[in-house]
């Protein structure tokens, strides 16, 4: 009776323990999303070409990252007609990239001008389109 006892006297501590950590891991948690959202809202100030950005703190990574999308000056292109008219063409410039805040690291980048890709990667993948891309960044966003 008294093994008994002591059983049940160890499991609601245990129990009790557990409900005690549970607050101070999620405050840590939401504390470290809050450090992670400041840390990409400064990574980014005062640059004239992000046109967006998202930041995701990955609990089980430890880590901040930042999906960022940019805009750049459009490229131009002359076109040269068979009548020897010239037509100068402007082409969209623009990037997503997936960067490591805390870092200053980029994991990832995919760079177009107009529908023309220019690199496209995660780590050692090299992307074929932007929805590839997409795909190879969302866990770590989620």
């Amino acid at each position: 009776m008294v093994e008994k006892m002591e059983k049940i006297i160890v499991t609601i501590g245990l129990f009790i323990l557990v409900l005690a950590v549970i607050p101070v891991y999620a405050q840590s948690t939401l504390a470290l999303q809050e450090k992670c959202a400041e840390g990409a809202k400064k990574m980014i100030e005062g640059s004239k070409e992000v046109v967006e950005y998202t930041s995701h703190y990955h609990k089980d990574l430890e880590r901040c990252f930042m999906r960022v999308g940019f805009t750049f000056a459009p490229i131009e292109k002359d076109l040269k007609w068979a009548t020897g008219n010239i037509k100068t063409i402007k082409h969209p410039h623009w990037m997503v990239s997936l960067v490591n805040v805390f870092e200053n690291k980029t994991i990832g980048e995919c760079s177009y001008i107009g529908e023309e890709m220019q690199m496209c990667y995660v780590g050692n993948i090299k992307c074929k389109t932007i929805d590839e891309f997409e795909n190879l960044i969302r866990p770590y966003m989620e």
